[in-house]
């Protein structure tokens, strides 16, 4: 089963502020099913939208805390100190991480996901840390990641993919945090499961939530848009996924495809690598697109572009693209107008 693999197989301004995710969903048990939401700004200053400070959830109630220690089957009093508590959770999920039976291995990642998703927590935020930060955890998440066949007819495939589509989530999550997503960054084999993922796995919902993690690794950090775009299955995964624009009810993975390679864009060293994977017809065809997150973000990124002298004349050379970018400099989208107006004064000065 490939869930249980004993091995890990696995800055400026104007990028596109996520971070995507449920990050506003505090005090909710975790859902099976994920919401992707991109929270996006039209500025050209990257922003994180608000969240509601949870510090209460996990440090004045001590019920909710007993709770939580309670669903990872470990036991607690109403003695324990804050930390105490956490200490139990640390001590559970590690030993639920590396749980042989697939349908406990899926409830760990849950809870883990829940635990993720408590970010104003500071006490949370290093128990998450440091439980990213062990082998149990990284492997446990990797393997569940792990694109695979599912068994025709078999009672574990359900929860296979529960266990993916969380997994996935986690990742979103943990590339918020500026340490866990230079370590994501960093771990190449963390990154060419991501890659893998976006190419090879059959739920599109999955391969949404993987590329919103990598949206939300490349929101500012300009050395992670290097690491990123170091990974060709990752821009290659991106590509495919634009390739779908139009198609009925697939307009929010184009979005956060778009999201992710908007962010990508704003490191001007490696927009020429991405123009190797990257089509710019896609690029027009979400210009085209009646969604206005896919004109903005496939604007930005054609602007981005041809930032970059090296780029322009490729760009140029795309057949219809001054077409496209005039209607869009002459449409009533206001952000959509200005950086096609942009990339107009870059394209007459190549």
């Amino acid at each position: 089963v490939c869930a249980l693999l004993p091995a890990l197989t696995a800055l400026n301004s104007d990028s596109d502020a996520t971070p995507h995710g449920d990050v506003q969903q505090r005090q909710r048990a975790p859902k099976t099913q994920l919401k992707n939401a991109a929270t996006e700004t039209n500025s050209d200053n990257p922003e994180r939208k608000s969240t509601k400070n949870d510090s209460a959830y996990f440090g004045q109630d001590p019920s909710a805390m007993a709770g939580y220690v309670a669903r990872l089957g470990a036991s607690t009093s109403s003695q324990q100190t804050q930390q105490e508590a956490l200490n139990v959770i640390y001590a559970g999920m590690l030993s639920r991480m590396g749980s042989p039976n697939v349908a406990q291995l899926r409830d760990a990642i849950v809870r883990f996901r829940e635990l993720c998703r408590y970010k104003s927590s500071n006490l949370v935020k290093t128990l998450v840390r440091d439980l990213f930060q062990t082998d149990e955890v990284q492997r446990a998440l990797s393997n569940a990641l792990e694109p695979c066949g599912y068994p025709q007819g078999s009672s574990e495939t359900t929860v296979l993919i529960d266990s993916k589509m969380n997994a996935a989530a986690c990742f979103r999550h943990l590339a918020i945090d500026p340490i866990m997503g230079r370590i994501l960054a960093t771990h190449s084999r963390i990154l060419e499961l991501l890659g893998r993922s976006l190419n090879q796995e059959s739920d599109d919902s999955i391969r949404h939530t993987v590329a919103g993690c990598l949206a939300n690794l490349s929101v500012q950090d300009d050395e992670n848009r290097s690491l990123v775009c170091a990974c060709p299955d990752v821009l290659r995964g991106l590509q495919l996924m634009l390739e779908k624009v139009g198609i009925p009810d697939y307009d929010k993975h184009v979005e956060t495809s778009l999201a992710a390679l908007s962010n990508l864009s704003m490191n001007t060293q490696q927009v020429t690598l991405m123009l190797e994977h990257v089509q710019v017809e896609s690029l027009m065809e979400a210009m085209r697109s009646t969604s206005p997150k896919c004109q903005i973000r496939a604007v930005r990124i054609i602007r981005n572009l041809v930032r970059v002298r090296e780029c322009r004349e490729r760009v140029a050379s795309t057949r219809g693209i001054l077409d496209e970018l005039n209607l869009l400099a002459a449409g009533s989208e206001t952000e959509a107008r200005s950086r096609a107006m942009e990339a107009l004064g870059f394209l007459q000065n190549k």
